[in-house]
């Protein structure tokens, strides 16, 4: 997917006094071109259900924006320029996701997987004073499961590991952040049918 908006637009602000009429024109280009690619991979194997698959996803988005001022009296020829503004943006994004599945006996199945979702998000800003924001943002997760039934009761527990790496620089007071941190997320879920028609269930899970 590529798409490009080129965009230019032109406004006049109208401030009207006791004694004279200012005007303030802002002529604003702005332009986008985004970039997405996708890719998918499935491996079956010989028993039913056991299967391994990969997703793919990369993606960049740049926006640019430009905008002039200039100010002027209704009725004079006098015309002031204002200071220009820049806005740049540029944010990149890959995601990977691996899953394998596992049919265990009757009724069992273990579930295991992976994503590296990696993003990176610059902006460059002037208005006379430049200003840059650089971002990124990294993370890999990995989660396990598995989920059976005895005899009425069916039960499903898991665990899911996230390390995120976090470190960002502003260039106007040249402050640097770095984080980087660890998070578990456990899961377990009872399901037991009392009739044909209710149930009970117990559930825990941990979230952000």
């Amino acid at each position: 997917n590529d798409g490009e908006t080129p965009e230019t637009v032109t406004s006049l602000n109208i401030l009207p006094t006791s004694s004279y009429t200012q005007m303030i024109e802002n002529k604003q280009n702005t332009f986008g071109d985004n970039v997405e690619y996708t890719s998918s991979i499935l491996k079956k194997f010989k028993k039913d259900g056991h299967k391994i698959s990969a997703n793919f996803s990369t993606s960049k988005d740049i926006d640019k924006d430009f905008s002039e001022f200039s100010t002027y009296i209704l009725g004079e020829s006098t015309v002031t320029q204002l200071p220009s503004r820049t806005n740049n943006q540029t944010q990149n994004k890959n995601v990977f996701l691996v899953d394998y599945v596992l049919p265990i006996a009757k009724n069992g199945q273990f579930e295991m997987g992976y994503k590296g979702d990696f993003g990176r998000f610059i902006s460059i800003f002037d208005s006379g004073t430049l200003k840059k924001f650089n971002y990124n943002e990294n993370v890999n997760a990995a989660y396990m499961q598995y989920g059976s039934k005895f005899k009425k009761l069916s039960y499903l527990f898991g665990l899911r590991a996230e390390d995120t790496k976090i470190d960002y620089i502003l260039s106007s007071n040249n402050e640097k952040v770095n984080k980087n941190y660890i998070e578990y997320f456990p899961s377990a879920f009872l399901t037991y049918p009392i009739t044909d028609i209710s149930t009970i269930s117990l559930n825990y899970s941990r979230r952000i």
